[in-house]
């Protein structure tokens, strides 16, 4: 059995010797094509391989590429959303300086106001103050309608109708009463003044009304009517002190 077997073994050997011998010198053309043919094919195939290959590295070098362009973009695309928010922080931290300001002018501006008002109540309170108090400390002046109607009563009537002394003060003719009152004075007591302003002079002396047993002081007047009361004598000294007003 094994001799069978080794004597297969060396046929087959010999035989697959004489193909490549008679290949070599020339012998079967048919073989010879055959086999060059398989080995281009082979070769053709270890190309195609090497394309495949070049290929799959350029693929693989573009897709890489696309992969950085795409990182490129995404790096870019985020430095200008970081830009952007930059950019709106910086117009929001501007537009919060704006209103700031705004505020602080509209601020000031509502403390001038304020400030400016309460300057015109204060120049308002005090003018009315002022105006008050004016109206407290001042009367209208006395005019002679004043005295004549004192001197109608208490002299009458010497200095009504009789001209005694060269004057009618008490007359119901006050224009003519206010006339005579600013002739000067006939007495040396009276140097220098008017027949008004001589009048106080003579009921604060006792010497007027005359005859009617008056001092000139009102406290010790007080019981005889026909003497001037203090507020009497107190009227005609306003109307002099006021400037000898004429009638109204």
């Amino acid at each position: 059995m094994r001799t069978l077997r080794g004597t297969w073994l060396g046929a087959a050997v010999g035989l697959a010797l004489a193909g490549v011998v008679g290949g070599g010198c020339g012998g079967s053309g048919t073989s010879a094509p055959a086999d060059t043919a398989t080995a281009d094919t082979a070769g053709s195939d270890a190309v195609s391989d090497v394309v495949a290959a070049d290929t799959g590295a350029a693929q693989d070098t573009s897709t890489v590429d696309d992969t950085a362009t795409a990182q490129d973009t995404a790096t870019a695309q985020d430095t200008a959303t970081v830009e952007d928010t930059a950019t709106a922080q910086d117009t929001a931290t501007a537009e919060d300086t704006a209103t700031a300001q705004d505020t602080a002018v509209a601020q000031d501006t509502a403390e001038d106001t304020a400030t400016a008002q309460d300057t015109a109540t204060a120049e308002d309170t005090a003018t009315a103050q002022d105006t008050s108090g004016s109206e407290d400390t001042s009367a209208p002046p006395v005019r002679f309608d004043a005295m004549n109607a004192i001197l109608a009563v208490k002299c009458s009537p010497c200095h009504t109708s009789n001209g005694s002394g060269g004057h009618n003060m008490g007359s119901a003719d006050v224009a003519a009463a206010f006339a005579d009152s600013q002739k000067a004075a006939a007495i040396a007591k009276c140097s220098g003044l008017t027949k008004g302003a001589c009048a106080i002079v003579r009921i604060e002396a006792g010497d007027m009304p005359l005859g009617r047993g008056c001092t000139g002081d009102p406290a010790q007047d007080a019981a005889n009517g026909a003497c001037l009361t203090q507020a009497q004598q107190d009227t005609i000294q306003q109307w002099i002190d006021d400037g000898q007003l004429a009638p109204n």
